[in-house]
C-alpha cells in the first residue's frame, strides 16, 4: 500500500509513496496469445487484455512482449496463454474467468520474476565473503 506523509513546506498536504506498486498484468511476460469469440457472453476479461496488449502506450511500455489474438468460430472455447521470461506458462481456458482471476493466478510466477530483476539489478554492492 501507499502511505501519505504530511508536508513540512505545505500545510494540509500529504505526499502520497506507493511503496509495492501492482504489477501490470503483462509485467515480465514474454509471449501472450488470446484467442475469443467477441459475441459470445462473459468474454470481457479476453477482450480487455486484447486491447490492452495492443494499445500504443503498452507497446512502449513492452517493447519485448510477443502478443498475438484470434477471433474464434461461435463454438470454440476462449483461451488465453501466458508465457513468462523464465520460460513458465499459465494457460486459462473457458469464459467463466475474470481479469482479477487470471491476475490472482498468474501474480506468484511475475512477483518472483520481480525479485529476481531487483536482485539482479541491485544498487548497491552486496556483502562479500573474506
Amino acid at each position: 500500500g501507499s502511505r501519505a506523509l504530511r508536508s513540512p513546506f505545505c500545510p494540509g498536504f500529504a505526499m502520497r509513496y506507493n511503496f509495492f506498486p501492482p504489477l501490470d498484468i503483462l509485467s515480465y511476460v514474454a509471449k501472450l496469445h488470446v484467442a475469443y469469440h467477441p459475441g459470445r457472453p462473459r468474454t470481457e476479461a479476453f477482450r480487455r487484455v486484447v486491447f490492452h496488449m495492443t494499445s500504443p502506450a503498452t507497446k512502449k511500455k513492452f517493447p519485448k512482449l510477443e502478443g498475438s489474438w484470434e477471433i474464434l468460430a461461435a463454438d470454440a472455447p476462449s483461451k488465453m496463454r501466458f508465457e513468462f521470461m523464465d520460460g513458465k506458462t499459465k494457460e486459462f481456458v473457458g469464459e467463466a474467468l475474470s481479469e482479477a482471476d487470471i491476475k490472482r493466478e498468474i501474480l506468484p510466477t511475475q512477483y518472483n520474476a520481480h525479485l529476481e530483476f531487483m536482485k539482479s539489478h541491485n544498487l548497491e554492492k552486496p556483502d562479500e565473503e573474506d
